[in-house]
């Protein structure tokens, strides 16, 4: 058995977290809007959870407007240059986690590796049952495509084999489980969450979570307008 197949049939990461382990201080600084932290790690998904019963047969697909389209078995993957993004992880749901720490290729050597073209703008990440969720290029190479949490697999839950954690300043709905395959696009397109009236900009600290319901489909507005969404389930009548 390689040393990597070894290391993913290890026991999984734990859920455990406990913002006692932080300084009080500094805990609230590193709070953003309308954020409490978690008791533990919670696991959000709008479908089942898979099963994986051989992570050594998982591969990712790499393909769209590049030049060097790939398809990678995920033992073979491992074997690229790597990251460790130690970061704070924020819920679009109102709870986050300080230092959580991920190992994986980051998405800078992705974009290396394929080559986009120049008129490339958008990175459109996949998950199984037809998950998505669209990254900017320049968001996308900052963030990892992550088989390790905590120095330890990550549990079936929580995106085993492998996942992309987008950066910081994102929602982590940005972020995607069982991924399958990366998308390089010349014109935007929004993902699962971000048709379903998420931000497409989802820049954490500016409490953007919510695409006002009146505006162009797909144009970044940032926080939810509270009094429109409201008219406008009002207006048609639900």
């Amino acid at each position: 058995m390689s040393e990597h197949l070894k290391f993913l049939s290890g026991t999984p990461a734990s859920d455990t977290f406990d913002i006692g382990d932080f300084d009080a201080v500094d805990a609230a600084k590193r709070k953003p809007p309308g954020q409490t932290y978690a008791k533990k790690f919670p696991h959000l998904e709008y479908a089942r959870v898979p099963s994986v019963d051989s992570p050594g047969d998982w591969s990712l697909r790499a393909f769209g407007e590049v030049e060097a389209p790939f398809e990678v078995n995920l033992i073979d993957f491992m074997d690229w240059p790597t990251q460790r993004l130690k970061q704070d992880f924020h819920c679009i749901t109102g709870w986050s986690l300080l230092d959580t720490e991920w190992v994986g290729v980051p998405g800078v050597e992705l974009v290396k590796r394929t080559q986009p073209a120049d008129s490339v703008t958008t990175v459109l990440i996949h998950g199984l049952d037809e998950f998505s969720t669209c990254m900017w290029v320049e968001d996308f190479m900052k963030g990892v495509m992550a088989w390790s949490y905590q120095d330890k697999p990550l549990s079936l839950r929580h995106g085993f084999p492998i996942r992309y954690i987008a950066p910081p300043h994102l929602w982590q709905y940005k972020s995607c489980k069982w991924v399958t395959g990366i998308e390089f696009l010349t014109e935007h397109k929004l993902g699962f969450w971000e048709i379903r009236a998420y931000s497409d900009s989802a820049m954490v600290w500016e409490n953007d979570r919510y695409a006002n319901p009146f505006a162009e489909d797909g144009r970044p507005l940032g926080a939810i307008r509270v009094e429109a969404l409201k008219r406008w389930k009002e207006e048609r009548g639900s």
